[in-house]
């Protein structure tokens, strides 16, 4: 069985990414649009044949919805998207704090959140 969560997040991530919402991706497989708010709770977890169409779809792997990923070779730049966002969807006021922290100490503050995310 695969974490109904960590769906979740990849999901909502990749939604965002390609400027989704649940709808969209109810009329992309065929279901109805409370199935969809069901993924996104972490409620459930669809059929391989619907995450097969998710990733044709997004261009990415199974792997890329069913597992955390740590940061992809290369720049980095998705990943960190990524860890912001999840980051910051409960705690908005955090995304302020980060910024002060970068704007007084960047080289500092990217060393930590770099250790951070290697823990994702």
């Amino acid at each position: 069985m695969y974490d109904k969560k960590i769906f979740s997040d990849n999901l909502q991530f990749y939604m965002k990414k390609h400027g989704e919402n649940q709808v969209d991706v109810a009329n992309l497989l065929g279901i109805s649009k409370s199935n969809v708010s069901s993924y996104i709770k972490g409620e459930q977890v669809p059929r391989m044949d619907k995450i097969a169409l998710l990733c044709d779809h997004y261009g990415i792997q199974v792997s890329d919805l069913l597992e955390t990923k740590k940061a992809p070779s290369g720049d980095g730049a998705e990943e960190f998207e990524r860890a912001v966002n999840l980051l910051f969807s409960e705690h908005p006021e955090n995304l302020s704090r980060l910024l002060d922290a970068l704007a007084a100490d960047p080289e500092k503050t990217k060393a930590k959140f770099d250790l951070f995310l290697a823990t994702l």
